[in-house]
């Protein structure tokens, strides 16, 4: 069951806060890992199953000799495989999701590095696959919501496939707390490794890599040092690209695939080059491309699917701050589950669904695989002085 809908970047639920200098895309509006308002056609996966089944179908990747399983699996084994994405384009999800699939019928050991999750959470992810924890803990453990925030849904078909068939998945991206030294450093603040292999400063960068980030960033209107904002690229790309190189040296038996944005996939300077830069080996590329462009000429494979997205996600119709006092309700959406609730504008959350709530992060994982019209259970204070109240909630 599917239909069409208009999907974009203008629509908010809990908070419309950009978690882009932490998460590794590269500026908020229309960023390279990002899209701007679309036409979509909107399915209803409701698991790993659903979304599997539409990735082999016909109808998403042809069939045949012409189909992507057996464009994915007539590449050179040897050869690392990256599949990019728009972080919030659903079909570049099944893509992905499709290649590992592809890979992993095919029979050679395999593993998934990815961008959603940093390097310092590693043991997490390794708990996950293994089975020790359930998806609950990842997304809590890892700290998904605070560090990467885009919907859970479209990266979970794929980390449930690796659980599922015991495939080793890679943290790739920087941890948040090197990234902070970067952004507020710049160049200097860069690891010693980085810098000895990239160079010092923009001088040393290549001029179309330099060129490329500066429109990205002059369209950032808070932006305030492109030398830093270009210190953080360079320190996503090069640790993503070393991270993978790293893997392959130490489990040379295995296939590497790895999800990574756009922007840190397709253009010059990026993950294929530095990976094939300390490896040797060029990867293969694979993307979907459901909009008019060129098609960079590293990208082996190209599949021009359907735009798709998911249903959208029960909301409370609230944008939280975070305040002294706590997580508060800064304002309310026209409308919405919290304002038809009669919560004020100023409130400060407690629990959701008898979850104690400290962090928006913490309020994004309880409402975590709600749908709307589900009710959730809302205990805040209104005002400082007033008595604390509870709430049932259905979620729009």
């Amino acid at each position: 069951m599917s239909h069409r809908a208009r999907r974009g970047g203008g629509r908010w639920g809990l908070a419309a806060v950009a978690l882009l200098a932490l998460a590794g895309c590269q500026t908020p509006g229309h960023p390279p890992g990002m899209a701007m308002e679309r036409d979509t056609e909107t399915v209803g996966h409701r698991g790993l199953d659903d979304a599997l089944a539409y990735a082999r179908s016909a109808e998403f990747q042809g069939s045949g000799r012409t189909s992507l399983t057996a464009a994915v699996q007539a590449l050179d084994r040897r050869r690392p495989v990256l599949a990019a994405e728009y972080h919030d384009h659903y079909e570049d999800h099944l893509l992905q999701l499709a290649v590992l699939d592809a890979l992993q019928r095919d029979g050679q050991p395999l593993a998934v590095g990815v961008e959603w999750f940093q390097t310092d959470i590693q043991q997490h992810l390794d708990a996950y696959i293994a089975g020790r924890i359930d998806e609950r803990a990842l997304l809590a453990r890892t700290g998904y919501f605070e560090r990467w925030g885009f919907d859970y849904r479209l990266y979970r078909p794929i980390l449930r496939y690796a659980r599922r068939h015991d495939i080793p998945v890679i943290a790739l991206n920087a941890p948040p707390a090197q990234v902070r030294r970067v952004s507020e450093g710049g160049f200097e603040a860069l690891p010693e490794a980085i810098r000895q292999r990239a160079g010092q400063g923009p001088d040393d960068l290549p001029a179309d890599y330099v060129e490329r980030l500066r429109a990205v960033f002059d369209r950032h209107p808070a932006a305030s040092q492109f030398e830093h904002f270009l210190a953080v690229q360079l320190l996503w790309d090069e640790t993503m690209a070393a991270t993978a190189a790293d893997y392959q040296r130490e489990h040379p038996d295995r296939r590497l695939l790895i999800l990574a944005g756009r922007g840190h996939v397709l253009p010059a300077h990026t993950i294929p080059d530095r990976l094939a830069r300390h490896t040797g080996r060029t990867p293969a590329g694979v993307a979907a491309m459901t909009e008019a462009g060129d098609t960079p000429n590293w990208v082996d494979v190209v599949l021009r699917p359907p735009a798709l997205a998911l249903p959208a996600p029960g909301r409370l119709g609230v944008r939280l701050a975070t305040t002294d006092s706590g997580i508060t309700v800064e304002s309310l959406a026209d409308g919405g589950a919290a304002a038809a609730a009669d919560i004020p504008e100023g409130a400060v959350l407690i629990s959701v669904n008898n979850r104690t709530v400290s962090s928006v992060a913490d309020v994004k994982l309880a409402l975590y695989g709600r749908a709307p019209g589900e009710t959730v259970q809302l205990t805040y204070r209104p005002a400082a002085s007033e008595p604390i109240q509870t709430r049932r909630l259905r979620l729009r």
